[in-house]
């Protein structure tokens, strides 16, 4: 390759480096949420308030509800504090506790366990779709025709 076509290919690089920079920057955030679009984060309990159709068609495991004083609360802090509350409102929260302590729905042990979900929780009934668990209350809202042909027994469970 020549001089001018390896500054050229340097001059490339560089100005694809520049184009990600944004992105690379935004930091990975703990727990749920997402960048709107603007760029800014924004907690699962502002995308309730703000987008609730948005959330239950694009993370249906967002669990979570208002406490008494109005404060939207993840399924988490539920289990962490009222989980006799939970198991009467939500039973379909599904979720456990890692070794850390630290409360995950179903979907994130989905995808750093999925064995474990077999052999400790085969109530925990839904599917992967495009690389992500949903549960069976996701199926029977958005695919009822797929569920009813292939999983009927979800529909008497959600």
């Amino acid at each position: 390759m020549s001089n001018f076509g390896k500054k050229l290919a340097a001059i490339f690089a560089f100005a694809i480096m520049l184009a990600a920079a944004p992105a690379l920057a935004q930091p990975m955030r703990p727990g749920m949420g997402a960048y709107d679009e603007v760029h800014q984060w924004r907690g699962a309990s502002w995308w309730w308030a703000n987008h609730p159709e948005w959330v239950r068609k694009n993370h249906p495991t967002w669990w979570g509800d208002y406490d008494e004083g109005h404060n939207w609360r993840p399924a988490a802090w539920w289990w962490q504090n009222n989980p006799g509350w939970v198991r009467h409102h939500h039973p379909e929260w599904w979720g456990d506790w890692d070794n850390d302590h630290v409360w995950r729905p179903a979907d994130w042990w989905y995808q750093q366990n999925p064995n474990w979900i077999y052999q400790h929780h085969p109530e925990w009934w839904g599917a992967p779709y495009e690389g992500v668990w949903y549960p069976a209350s996701w199926w029977v809202a958005n695919f009822p025709q797929w569920v009813q042909m292939y999983h009927p027994g979800w529909f008497t469970t959600t």
